[in-house]
C-alpha cells in the first residue's frame, strides 16, 4: 500500500525542476506547497544555494519567518506542522551536509518534536529560540490543572534527552509544567533570528 503524498510549506533557496516546470521556493510569497514524495521522486531539486534548514512548528510564525529577507536567502524555511510527517523526513535527509535547526513553542511538546525529528533523521538538529531565558519572561499559555500535569510529566522524561541544549529548558519545565508559545515571542526573539542561524551555518 502506498503512502498519501503530503504537502510541505517552503521559502528560501530551492528550486524544482520537472521537465519545462520550475518551483521556485525563493521566489513564491509568502510560501509556496510542494509534494513530499514528488520532490523526492520526480524531477530535479536544486538546493545548492541552501546553507540550512529551519524547521517551525506553528503556522503563523512559519509566515513571519518568511517575510525575513536576510533568513529565506540563505536558510530553507519549512513549515513542520507539529510531529514531522515521513514525507518531510524524507526531504530534510537530503541537506547531509547542512546544519537542520528547529524552532519549536517553549513547552514539553516543542522539545519532544526536536528530539523526534533528530531521532528519526539519525542527527542532530539544532533548536532556536527555545531557551530558559525567553521561557521565564513569558507570557505563558492559559493551561488547566491536568494539562501542566502532563508537561511536567513529559518534560521529567525529555530532562534527560541527549539533546544539551534543550536539557536545561525540560529541567525548568518539569516544575510547573508552563509552556510559551511562538507567537509571544514575535519582538523577543524574531530580530535576532538571522544572527542566531547564521552562527549555526
Amino acid at each position: 500500500m502506498e503512502d498519501t503524498d503530503t504537502e510541505v510549506l517552503l521559502r528560501g533557496p530551492l528550486l524544482w525542476r520537472v521537465g519545462d516546470v520550475v518551483a521556485d521556493a525563493s521566489a513564491s510569497e509568502p510560501w509556496i506547497g510542494l509534494p513530499t514524495t514528488g520532490l523526492t521522486l520526480t524531477g530535479t531539486v536544486d538546493i545548492d544555494s541552501v546553507r540550512g534548514v529551519l524547521v517551525v512548528e506553528n503556522k503563523d510564525t512559519f509566515q513571519k519567518v518568511c517575510q525575513i529577507p536576510e533568513v529565506v536567502e540563505r536558510w530553507l524555511c519549512v513549515w513542520g506542522k507539529g510531529y514531522t510527517s515521513s514525507g518531510m523526513i524524507a526531504l530534510l535527509s537530503r541537506f547531509v551536509n547542512r546544519p537542520i535547526a528547529a524552532w519549536c513553542d517553549l513547552d514539553a511538546d516543542g522539545i519532544q518534536i526536536v528530539v523526534d525529528l533528530a531521532r528519526r533523521l539519525a542527527r542532530p538538529v539544532s533548536s532556536v529560540g527555545m531557551t530558559v531565558s525567553l521561557w521565564e519572561t513569558g507570557p505563558w499559555r492559559r493551561q488547566n490543572a491536568e494539562q501542566l500535569r502532563r508537561g511536567q510529566q513529559l518534560a521529567g522524561v525529555l530532562a534527560d534527552t541527549d539533546s544539551v541544549d534543550l536539557r536545561d529548558l525540560a529541567a525548568a519545565i518539569t516544575l510547573n509544567g508552563e509552556g510559551r508559545e511562538q507567537e509571544s515571542m514575535y519582538e523577543d526573539f524574531l530580530p535576532h533570528l538571522a544572527k542566531v542561524l547564521a552562527g549555526l551555518s
